[in-house]
């Protein structure tokens, strides 16, 4: 999604099944920089959950 006047932009992921959304806020609207953002977000997830079931 990009903002007001372009200046500003989030991406989604939407997991399908239980439509949990991850909602990241990005720094350009490029690819790269894009895929950086997911990856830092999504393993930052992936170490609480982690924590959460390994009880």
């Amino acid at each position: 999604m990009i903002g007001k006047n372009q200046k500003s932009a989030i991406g989604t992921i939407v997991e399908r099944k239980s439509r949990d959304t991850l909602i990241v806020k990005l720094k350009s609207k490029k690819a790269d920089e894009k895929a950086i953002m997911f990856s830092k977000k999504l393993n930052q997830l992936q170490k609480i959950v982690k924590k959460i079931y390994d009880l």
